[in-house]
C-alpha cells in the first residue's frame, strides 16, 4: 500500500508503521524464459466485493468465442478450488499478457500478483490507479486500462505488437528484480525504519 491508505489511521501514525512490498513466492517459481503460448491470462477471483470485475471478464469471454484462435485462461476458483502454487506460476510464465484489478474493498491496493506476472515476464495489464504508479511507469514498465472496451483494445493491440509488448514486460521484470533484489530489499526496509545496516 504504498500510498498509505489505511482505514482509522490518523496520517501522525503513519511513522509508527512499515510499509512492505508483497514478497514474491521464495520458490522462484516464476520464470522469464518459458514460451508464451497463451494469449492473455486472468486467475483470481469475481465474487464479494470483486463482482465488478464480472463486466471485464465477460467481455473477454466474448471475445474469446468471437475468436477462435484467441488463446485465452480464465480461472476464477474460489478457495476450495484454488490452482497450485506450481499450476498458477506455470499459467503466468505461459502469458504473453496477465490482467490483474487493483481495486479492493476501500481502495486500490498494490497486490502481490503484480509482482508475480512482472517476474514470470508477462506483459502486466491492469486497471488504472495511483498505488501502482507510484512503483510503475504505465506503458513503459507495465499497461493501465480504465474499462472494458480499453482493456480488449490493448489486448489486440498488444498482440498485434511483439516488439513493444515484450520490451514493457522485459522491462517490468527489470524493476521487479531491482526492488525485489536482496540488497534493495533489505537496505529500503533499515532506511524506513531509520536503522543503521551493518555489513557483515
Amino acid at each position: 500500500n504504498p500510498e498509505k491508505k489505511l482505514i482509522g489511521i490518523k496520517e501522525h501514525e503513519f511513522k509508527k508503521l512499515l510499509f512492505l512490498y508483497p514478497i514474491p513466492n521464495p520458490n522462484e517459481l516464476y520464470k522469464i524464459d518459458v514460451p508464451k503460448n497463451i494469449d492473455v491470462s486472468f486467475l483470481g477471483q469475481i465474487d464479494s466485493y470483486r463482482e465488478y470485475r464480472k463486466i471485464f471478464i465477460e467481455k473477454l469471454n466474448k471475445e474469446k468465442l468471437s475468436n477462435s484462435d484467441l488463446d485465452i485462461y480464465i480461472s476464477t476458483n474460489q478457495k476450495a478450488n484454488f490452482l497450485t502454487h506450481i499450476e498458477y506460476a506455470n499459467i503466468l510464465n505461459r502469458s504473453k499478457i496477465s490482467i490483474n484489478f487493483s481495486k479492493s474493498v476501500h481502495f486500490d491496493q498494490l497486490k502481490g500478483r503484480i509482482w508475480e506476472i512482472l517476474l514470470s515476464g508477462s506483459l502486466l495489464l491492469e486497471t488504472k490507479n495511483t498505488q501502482t504508479d507510484t512503483l510503475l511507469v504505465d506503458g513503459k514498465e507495465y499497461v493501465s486500462f480504465t474499462n472494458e472496451e480499453n482493456m480488449i483494445n490493448k489486448i489486440k493491440y498488444y498482440l498485434m505488437n511483439d516488439v513493444e509488448r515484450e520490451k514493457i514486460a522485459l522491462n517490468g521484470y527489470n524493476k521487479a528484480r531491482k526492488i525485489f533484489e536482496k540488497q534493495n530489499f533489505w537496505e529500503n526496509i533499515f532506511i524506513s525504519s531509520g536503522k543503521k545496516i551493518t555489513k557483515i
